[in-house]
């Protein structure tokens, strides 16, 4: 009886420490970040894997960026994070004003890699430049493009986008959509994904992968 009693104390400590082992695993990540960026980051929410807490995705809000989820991810005792698609984020669209807004009288576009994981060493906007040419998947984004009916564009000034994109050293997906009047001023940023499904009604006029 004894022994029964003393393994199953055992058998209790045991989880108890792999629990709390993995219970660390936040406020692992919440250091990771702090120190990566040197700023201040809030724990909102986390994740683990059903089976042996190996894996996990832990979810952060940013004292700088605070409308944006902040994302880390834990495999294989090693941290990765989304943050660096959040800091670069207006460098990004400033890339890509200098090129649609000479074609376009009128435009409104949403893309989005802050689902991305960067590499480890970008840190600072500063590297954007360098870091597009030398980490181009990670900038992987999708582009989606709206246009009133009052906009005409052909074939080859849609090849004529994709190129000036290439040679920015841009990669992903990119969509332009007619609208009507009505339709485009329906569109934000909190309802424009809903164009990514194959199953919707509106369809590109034009489309590509660069």
């Amino acid at each position: 009886m004894k022994k029964i009693v003393l393994n199953l104390t055992c058998f209790i400590i045991l989880v108890g420490f792999i629990t709390s082992c993995s219970n660390n695993i936040p406020q692992k990540a919440k250091k990771y970040l702090e120190n990566k960026y040197g700023e201040s980051f809030i724990l909102n929410s986390s994740i683990g894997s059903s089976t042996d807490q190996s894996n996990y995705e832990i979810f952060f809000y940013s004292e700088s960026h605070p409308n944006n989820i902040v994302k880390v991810y834990y495999e294989n005792k090693e941290f990765k994070d989304n943050y660096y698609g959040i800091l670069i984020n207006d460098e990004y669209k400033l890339m890509l004003d200098s090129i649609l807004n000479k074609h376009f009288n009128q435009i409104k576009y949403y893309f989005n890699f802050t689902a991305n994981y960067f590499d480890s060493s970008l840190v600072n906007k500063n590297q954007f430049q360098d870091a597009i040419s030398h980490f181009k998947e990670s900038f992987y984004s999708n582009t989606l493009i709206f246009i009133n009916d009052d906009n005409n564009l052909t074939e080859y000034e849609f090849n004529n986008i994709l190129n000036e994109l290439q040679n920015k050293g841009l990669t992903g997906y990119i969509a332009i959509y007619r609208l009507s009047t009505s339709e485009y001023d329906s569109i934000t940023d909190s309802n424009y994904n809903k164009f990514l499904s194959e199953s919707y009604e509106i369809k590109p006029i034009f489309k590509a992968t660069y």
